[in-house]
């Protein structure tokens, strides 16, 4: 393949490599909103680059959500997510195409 099928495949890789880990922490951790998942997932920069992670979060939570491997529950006009289930290796790629 060339350079540009080489990007996105190691792209997908780490894109999926950190919903397995947003998954993860919402079957270990239960239901948490997206600052809470992105201080569990990014413990040293979530104060600083607060904004980046509060995007690449829901990013990926949408994409689980997508993918029905999380729900949404609002308690005191938060939004929570809850796991679902850990969705299997490839599964969300696989199935977007």
């Amino acid at each position: 393949g060339d350079i540009g099928e080489q990007l996105i495949a190691g792209y997908k890789l780490a894109t999926e490599r950190r919903l397995l880990k947003i998954a993860r922490i919402l079957e270990r951790e239960g239901p948490l909103t997206p600052l809470d998942v992105g201080r569990q997932l990014f413990p040293k920069a979530w104060e600083t680059q607060l904004y980046a992670v509060i995007s690449e979060v829901i990013g990926h939570l949408d994409m689980l959500l997508d993918h029905g491997a999380v729900a949404t529950e609002e308690h005191r006009d938060l939004l929570y997510y809850r796991g679902l289930r850990v969705p299997e290796p490839g599964a969300i790629f696989d199935s977007a195409v």
